[in-house]
């Protein structure tokens, strides 16, 4: 995922930004934060998919997260006299 972020977004933007794109210095910082940017969201969606495999390995269900909602009464007569 460092790799994606760092090598394959924030390296090629620096250079756009700060070489083509002629912003020096301050272009390639900005690359380099989008890639951090880029790894970040990379991790937090590794993490939420972990987490959901986890989810569903307890509860033994297809879902992740099932909802918990409690059936709605019946209507039940009163027995009779």
């Amino acid at each position: 995922m460092s790799l994606v972020g760092y090598w394959l977004v924030g390296l090629p933007a620096g250079y756009l930004l700060g070489v083509t794109a002629d912003w020096g210095v301050q272009g390639v910082w900005t690359g380099q934060t989008i890639g951090l940017a880029a790894t970040a969201a990379l991790l937090l969606i590794a993490l939420l998919r972990r987490v959901g495999q986890l989810l569903r390995e307890k509860t033994g269900t297809g879902r992740a997260i099932s909802r918990c909602r409690t059936p709605p009464p019946t209507a039940t007569r009163a027995p009779p006299r």
